[in-house]
């Protein structure tokens, strides 16, 4: 057993040394906001703690940390789905309800615009998924992908731009605002 505050000493080396690869590897795999992807380093930081702790640090500390992280990250996004799930009414429900058809309507909206943007290319596609599908700001997309806010912007008008060139190659139209 080590001091806690030589523990202390190890964690934030370990940190310094682990870290940006760790969300690197957390964004890059599993495309988490950085709310999620900060809560799995917790996670996957404490498992390395207690194992410090307790005198037996992993042989191969970068490699353990990504597969503690990646299972960490796994059972996160099994809780998100399952609350998801949970959260979202079962057809019966929404079939009871007076405006069923606008709701039905509204789901396969964005089921097909999640289609569509899966025909982006991947630099475009990523903005689009981070910015409108995760919610994130223009800032902490461009942290997540490592460029500037700019080209954000910029990726993010052309992605626009050809996803309505997919509609309408497709025949439909943008008929909302999803900037």
């Amino acid at each position: 057993m080590i001091t806690p505050a030589e523990l202390d000493k190890r964690m934030e080396a370990f940190v310094r040394d682990h870290g940006a690869v760790l969300k690197g590897f957390l964004h890059a795999r599993f495309r988490l906001s950085d709310d999620l992807a900060g809560e799995v380093m917790n996670d996957a930081l404490m498992v390395i703690a207690v194992k410090m702790r307790q005198g037996r640090e992993p042989s191969r500390p970068r490699a353990y940390l990504l597969e503690v992280a990646r299972n960490a990250a796994l059972d996160r996004l099994e809780e998100k789905r399952k609350r998801l799930k949970a959260e979202t009414p079962d057809l019966e429900t929404v079939a009871d309800s007076a405006d069923a058809a606008d709701q039905i309507a509204e789901l396969d909206r964005v089921e097909d615009l999640r289609r569509l943007v899966r025909k982006l290319p991947d630099e475009q596609r990523r903005v689009i998924e981070l910015r409108f599908l995760n919610d994130s700001s223009i800032a902490d997309t461009a942290k997540i992908l490592g460029i500037p806010q700019g080209t954000v912007g910029t990726r993010t008008s052309a992605a626009l731009r050809r996803l309505q060139q997919i509609i309408a190659e497709e025949g439909g139209t943008l008929d909302w605002d999803i900037r």
